[in-house]
């Protein structure tokens, strides 16, 4: 994937390139001014600016700007970004073939610490990205444009894999621990765009452009994250006096919306020494999960040495030019890619009042018991069979019993039998069931009997369908081999949001909720009896609101 993206980026370049030669083939070629560094030229020319940024994401970050004309027909500028969370460094080379027409080429790096926001909690990883953006530029027009340009723009984005993390929801009735399987999934981004402008009143450009986005993100979990489109942009310069700019833009890619408002005011009007005053202010919109920044930036600008006195009109306009990079991309273009899945799930309405639920792993400490005698567990079946007693399912602490919930076998029945003190005999019983493991009912019997063991309800989901951006459903299958289904009750990521009436030993109900991409949804059936019975949980997947 990333070869073609590079090829089909230099073939465009290449393309560009020849775009002079074949616009100007009748014509004879304008002379041209060697790259040559001389004495004249060192420290004259500018513009130098310096700024202060700050971003509600990266904090704040200083900038610096240095753009040097070599001779009439070439010229370079250097970006430089330092902040805690944001350093970028950028380096711009531009060459006019005539007065007419010009061409510059940019490189970019950029390194960010952001945040990102998982199920299980935010992050705060730093990533690097590295750009390259080529510009073509024909102007003096005759006519309503003033000139026609485009650009490419290619950019290669780090991902991270992070460790899977655990994590617990909590209602009065019900606890649930899942595991979040995470990764921040880089791309791989490439775009063209054409433009022009045209001045439609008098001391006013307006500037407008149609873009082109193809963006690849590398994720491993969550499908149909990758974006390609069209978009646009709308750019404002007006001259409100003499002394005073206006400067304006609203854009919209397939990787962000943008808006910036700034003004810009001469301060010192000396033609060898002009310096402006730069204020501005900037709001992106992320899109497909990027995330949103605000930001404002106050700097100053200066033109050294003999400024616009003396310089050729030319050469400063290529020094603006070049000035304005061929890439700059505000962030990384990273994106949260996780998996969530329930690992346990108990019914705490159906625990022994006292008990308490680990948070990290599900470990249902039972209180409640007769005090029991040293190492009082003399047996456990599942099923009615007898199995060893095995310390990583069920152990002692004290005068309580540890399931541990996780290492248990689901669907079974467990008995645990324990010795008193006074050599009478308590049985705990388990009930567990498929999908995660989900403790549906913990009892206590301390009449040396044990309980009789019942079989809990099974649920399946199927079928699975978007339905658009007006709803998600799927078929909940349910079956009770001892007694009829009492309800379905559907929890979104651990919280019940839909109870179904069912009465019936087996059947099939269409269920709908309404799309939220990466939501975790589970459905438990209830039989007469009061066994519930859960389902592995579906991880909704769509489009809509991205």
């Amino acid at each position: 994937m990333a070869s073609h993206k590079i090829m089909t980026f230099f073939f465009g370049v290449i393309l560009a390139l020849s775009v002079p030669w074949i616009v100007h083939a009748d014509q004879p070629p304008a002379p041209q001014s060697p790259i040559v560094i001389n004495s004249n030229m060192l420290g004259f020319g500018g513009p130098l600016s310096v700024s202060a940024q700050y971003s509600d994401r990266f904090g704040t970050s200083i900038r610096g700007e240095y753009t040097q004309t070599l001779g009439a027909n070439n010229a370079f500028s250097l970006g430089l970004e330092l902040g805690s969370d944001n350093q970028r460094l950028g380096a711009t080379f531009a060459h006019a073939f005539d007065k007419h027409q010009r061409i510059k080429a940019t490189i970019e790096h950029l390194r960010q610490g952001t945040e990102f926001q998982f199920s299980s909690g935010k992050v705060d990883e730093t990533l690097t990205q590295n750009a390259l953006g080529f510009s073509y530029q024909y102007t003096g027009l005759d006519g309503p444009l003033n000139d026609i340009h485009f650009n490419l723009y290619y950019a290669d984005t780090d991902g991270k894999a992070l460790a899977d993390l655990r994590f617990s929801t909590e209602t009065e009735s019900r606890f649930v621990l899942f595991n979040n399987q995470r990764n921040i999934a880089g791309s791989e981004t490439m775009g063209a765009s054409v433009g022009g402008s045209v001045t439609p009143w008098q001391n006013g450009r307006v500037i407008f452009d149609l873009y082109y986005d193809d963006v690849d993100y590398d994720t491993w979990y969550i499908a149909d994250q990758d974006r390609d489109g069209l978009g646009a942009s709308l750019a404002l310069e007006q001259n409100l006096s003499s002394n005073l700019r206006l400067n304006m833009l609203a854009s919209s890619q397939q990787t962000y919306n943008q808006y910036r408002v700034g003004l810009a005011r001469k301060i010192m009007r000396n033609n060898a020494r002009p310096l402006t005053l730069e204020l501005s202010g900037t709001h992106i919109e992320g899109r497909n999960s990027l995330a949103d920044d605000d930001r404002i930036s106050l700097g100053v600008r200066l033109g050294w040495g003999r400024g616009a006195k003396s310089t050729n009109n030319a050469a400063l306009s290529l020094g603006n030019w070049t000035a304005k990079p061929a890439v700059y991309i505000p962030q990384v273009l990273a994106i949260v890619d996780e998996k969530t899945a329930a690992l346990v799930e108990v019914n705490k309405t159906m625990i022994p009042s006292g008990s308490t639920i680990a948070a990290s792993n599900g470990t249902v400490t039972v209180s409640g018991l007769e005090p029991l005698a040293t190492s009082p567990i003399l047996s456990v079946t599942r099923n009615g069979v007898a199995i060893g007693i095995n310390p990583a399912q069920f152990s002692i602490a004290g005068n309580a019993l540890l399931v541990h919930s996780l290492n248990l076998n689901p669907p079974a029945t467990y008995v645990v039998k324990l010795k008193e003190t006074d050599s009478d005999n308590t049985f705990v019983t388990i009930v567990t069931t498929v999908g995660s493991v989900s403790v549906n009912s913990i009892t206590i019997d301390s009449n040396n009997s044990t309980v009789p063991p019942q079989v809990p309800p099974t649920v399946s989901l199927s079928n699975f369908d978007d339905g658009g951006c007006d709803f998600f459903s799927f078929d909940a299958t349910y079956a009770d081999t001892d007694g009829t289904v009492v309800d379905l009750k559907v929890f979104r990521n651990g919280t019940l949001i839909q109870t179904i009436t069912v009465n019936a030993a087996n059947g099939t109900e269409n269920v709908r909720v309404s799309p939220s991409n990466g939501d975790v949804i589970t459905v438990i059936a209830t039989d007469n009896d009061g066994n519930e019975s859960t389902v592995a949980t579906h991880t909704i997947v769509t489009n809509c609101g991205t």
